[in-house]
């Protein structure tokens, strides 16, 4: 029940109120990108500056919408094999290893040299919590409701720097 963005959003201001801060200057990556926006928008005078490093979707639709983009068709076949062999379950860390970039991102990650390079980071965690990562995700993204922050983004009046990449090195 503690997986919600207003929930972050309310323990962010917790912290601020209890290290006594001013404005603040803050950076999220993905996940973090959505708690700082919401927070932004509840508290515009409590935030200074912003780094959004690789933003959370700006709308709901986009995830649905990044469906429809060209994607590694090999790629997807071997995940949906992994997946129909409930290697997520049976081999939680190898899965991860694999193919977290299916979980982990709106546009799946791919690139062999990324995904190995990553993976050691990403899938260092005990199997019960690996096998619980896309249970979470789910209620984060059901936490959001329906979310449009389209009207909202362009409203900011703090200097605010957006880093996203290409999925290119």
């Amino acid at each position: 029940d503690s997986l919600r963005l207003d929930i972050d959003v309310t323990d962010l201001e917790a912290v601020r109120r209890h290290f006594s801060l001013g404005a603040m200057k803050l950076v999220g990556h993905q996940w973090g990108t959505a708690v700082l926006l919401k927070y932004w928008l509840r508290y515009p005078a409590r935030v200074e500056r912003a780094v959004l490093l690789a933003p959370f979707p700006h709308k709901g639709d986009f995830v649905w919408e990044l469906q429809y983009l060209p994607n590694d068709s090999l790629a997807h076949r071997r995940h949906g094999a992994a997946r129909a062999a409930r290697l997520d379950s049976t081999d939680p860390a190898g899965y991860c290893r694999g193919f977290w970039g299916f979980a982990f991102s709106p546009i799946e990650e791919v690139d062999p040299r990324v995904v190995r390079r990553l993976a050691p980071v990403i899938c260092n965690a005990p199997p019960q919590q690996l096998r619980q990562r896309e249970a979470v995700q789910r209620q984060l993204y059901l936490s959001f409701g329906t979310w449009n922050w389209v009207d909202s983004i362009p409203t900011m009046t703090i200097p605010a720097l957006v880093i996203t990449g290409s999925g290119t090195e």
